[in-house]
């Protein structure tokens, strides 16, 4: 196929003579062509044809050849234009290259040879100039597909991101809920471990979130103190209700191994192995003097060093170990003489500050913690009181009658308080509640 062959050429003239001319100089060129001595007529036939290339001449009665082509520029402007003339005038040649875009300026009269060269010439380049639009063209609807792509993938992995982050908060709570059931399950081997470390917990996630480095550190904390007792779950009664002094050796070899048999318990559940350790070295002493591997200072895992602190508080509180039951201001005085010794001073500082601000989770000087069984008539309630389904039984500020009681022992058969209810020392003025 002849490189020309699907081109379509306009030759403008008001002479007949020499559009014929032209027509003989391409004839065998296998160009489609179309010819007019009228430049209006031209202008018309440029609108319905997909003319590549112009020849105009330039002195026509009508209308100049100019403004002819400056005109067709309009209509075609990827058209290739030549202009003839039989003047030989340098100022009318850069008239009609300035205004017409004009791609040569051919003299009358011409060589065919030449003619016939540079239309092959000019017809490449308007194959470049249109084959660079189409491309463009192409590149620029391919762009704006690639963005559509590029919006709608980003969407799906904003979408997915969300998803993902839903999914990781949803097992987040299910984990922790996990272990809440653990500690509940503990609590009914030996309710003094099952609110033990429920207490120690809710102050140990305190400390942590003013002393970890990061969420998941304070996470694992929360973990290894509701479960840094279950070593002890197959120790006898016997041994967990006596103070360390009082202990056989026997006695003293079973409890001294519960953080090793709880770091045990522990480890092989993936991505508690932090919690692990936690768990491990919570009787380890400031000064080194403590179980299991006499660790020091900082060697001591932050997560032990904070559990230590609650732990100790908690049972001069709360357990049944020693002859008498410590006062809070008495526990406390206990941790400052403690401090740099046996805990981190640092860690004693954090709890004694939210013992005092009631941020803590452990019951302070103004309220104390009882058993079910412990509740008397005239006791006002510090804080809810649920059920281990969620059932709320008495909101904060209870004044308690005897029909509240009533109440929780009937609920004890089939959906029990399962932790301690806290009341207050003294006796402030109680908030209305509702009937029981």
């Amino acid at each position: 196929m002849a490189e020309g062959k699907a081109h379509t050429l306009l030759f403008v003239d008001d002479e007949e003579g020499i559009l014929n001319a032209l027509r003989r100089v391409f004839r065998r060129e296998g160009y489609e062509i179309h010819t007019c001595l009228n430049p209006f007529e031209a202008l018309e036939l440029l609108k319905e044809q997909p003319i590549a290339l112009i020849i105009s001449d330039y002195n026509m009665p009508q209308m100049k050849g100019t403004d002819f082509l400056e005109k067709a520029s309009i209509i075609r402007p990827d058209a290739i234009r030549i202009i003839l003339t039989g003047f030989g005038d340098i100022d009318i040649a850069m008239n009609a290259i300035n205004r017409g875009k004009v791609y040569k300026f051919i003299m009358k009269p011409w060589n065919d040879q030449d003619m016939k060269v540079t239309v092959k010439q000019a017809l490449k380049q308007y194959l470049l100039v249109t084959e660079n639009r189409r491309l463009s063209k192409l590149i620029q609807e391919q762009n704006s597909v690639l963005k559509n792509l590029n919006a709608d993938l980003e969407e799906k992995v904003r979408q997915r991101t969300e998803e993902i982050a839903r999914k990781n908060e949803e097992l987040e709570v299910n984990f922790m809920n996990s272990i809440r059931v653990f500690a509940t399950l503990m609590e009914m081997r030996n309710s003094y471990v099952g609110n033990h470390s429920k207490r120690v917990a809710e102050a140990a996630k305190f400390i942590a979130a003013g002393m970890c480095s990061d969420e998941k550190e304070a996470r694992d904390v929360e973990v290894a103190a509701l479960l840094h007792d279950i070593g002890k779950i197959g120790a006898p009664d016997q041994a967990l209700r006596k103070e360390d002094r009082r202990l056989s050796c026997e006695e003293r070899e079973l409890v001294r191994r519960h953080p090793l048999l709880g770091h045990a318990a522990v480890k092989s559940f993936q991505g508690l192995q932090r919690a692990a350790l936690f768990i491990r070295h919570h009787h380890e002493k400031y000064d080194g003097s403590g179980y299991p591997d006499g660790l020091k200072g900082n060697d001591i895992p932050i997560g032990s060093r904070i559990i230590a602190v609650p732990n100790r508080y908690d049972v001069l509180v709360n357990s049944e170990k020693y002859r008498r039951t410590f006062r809070p201001s008495e526990a406390m005085a206990d941790l400052r003489r403690r401090a740099g010794s046996d805990f981190d001073p640092s860690v004693v500082q954090r709890f004694l500050e939210g013992l005092r601000s009631g941020e803590s989770g452990i019951a302070g000087n103004r309220e104390m913690e009882v058993s079910v069984n412990e509740l008397r008539p005239d006791m006002v309630v510090s804080r809810e009181v649920r059920t281990v389904s969620g059932l709320l039984l008495m909101p904060r500020g209870t004044r308690l009658a005897e029909s509240h009681l009533e109440k929780v022992r009937k609920f004890q058969q089939f959906d029990p308080v399962i932790d301690g209810i806290y009341i207050y020392r003294s006796r402030p003025a109680a908030q209305p509640a509702a009937r029981p």
